[in-house]
């Protein structure tokens, strides 16, 4: 059984021309053709799939829950507490004490005189603070503007830096050559390939083929991702079609173009194995 050029899976061909298992167009006759189209056999497929996977579920018997036993509340034994009041007689205040008094009336006078002495300290400190100038804010003005002056150079450098860097990247792109493109036929491309296909790769590179043909297939959307056209010469030979791969932003193009018309391809050449390869295709008027 042949294989597919693009997945590698032994394959056969839909009714709509595509892989069973991809969906890349085939259209060599070296492929058996299935009475399916590619939607169905991948509907196909899920569907065995998933009657293949069978649930299983284990059902146990439910255990019976048994009731928690709630602990028995402590019997917590009340212990009278005992309060003795002693009452202590009043005795006479003796002579030491009153010494003891007087001791202390006196360190307290001390204490008050020794306050006014610190207040009037802080004030005379307060009074000097208010009378000397304010160097510190006048510093701190410095810094900022000193800072504001830094940050203006560096943005300035940073912006002269940038706009080196565009400068360079536009005259790289200016430098870099324009991909030449080569007017050539199906049966040329079919005879370069015949002859070295490795060869044809590094000919063809930084290319872009333009290529004449007659639209021998237009593949449907369902089945690719891309759409494509299949190319072949205006005359009936053996030659390999040309499979044109366009972007998305052509499809509209690609629709309005019928089985039998002439057209005019451009796009990269990106091998052969069953057909040769265009990639990145445009129409040309």
């Amino acid at each position: 059984m042949a294989s597919c050029p693009n997945c590698g899976r032994s394959t056969v061909r839909t009714q709509d021309w595509a892989c069973q298992w991809c969906g890349y167009p085939l259209v060599s006759g070296s492929f058996k053709q299935i009475s399916m189209t590619y939607q169905e056999a991948k509907a196909e497929r899920l569907g065995s799939w998933m009657t293949a996977e069978t649930a299983v579920e284990l059902e146990s018997p439910a255990a019976e829950v048994e009731p928690v036993a709630e602990p028995e509340p402590e019997l917590v034994e009340e212990t009278e507490m005992e309060v003795a009041t002693e009452v202590e007689p009043m005795e006479e205040v003796s002579e030491e004490e009153e010494e003891v008094g007087e001791m202390v009336a006196e360190a307290e006078a001390t204490g008050e005189e020794e306050e006014e002495r610190e207040a009037v300290a802080e004030a005379e400190v307060i009074e000097e603070e208010e009378e000397a100038p304010e160097p510190v804010v006048e510093a701190t003005e410095e810094v900022e503007e000193a800072r504001e002056a830094v940050t203006e150079v560096e943005t300035a450098e940073e912006m002269e830096e940038a706009s080196e860097l565009v400068a360079e990247a536009a005259e790289e792109v200016e430098k870099a050559p324009e991909p030449e493109i080569v007017q050539i036929t199906i049966e040329e491309l079919n005879r370069i390939c015949r002859e070295d296909s490795e060869a044809a790769e590094v000919r063809f590179a930084n290319t872009i083929l333009q290529v004449i043909g007659v639209v021998a297939r237009i593949p449907p959307m369902e089945s690719i991702e891309n759409p494509c056209l299949i190319l072949t010469n205006s005359e009936k030979s053996v030659a390999r079609n040309l499979l044109c791969v366009f972007d998305k932003q052509h499809e509209a193009a690609i629709n309005q173009l019928s089985v039998g018309q002439m057209v005019t391809v451009q796009g990269k050449y990106d091998g052969c194995v069953i057909n040769i390869l265009l990639n990145d295709c445009v129409l040309v008027d």
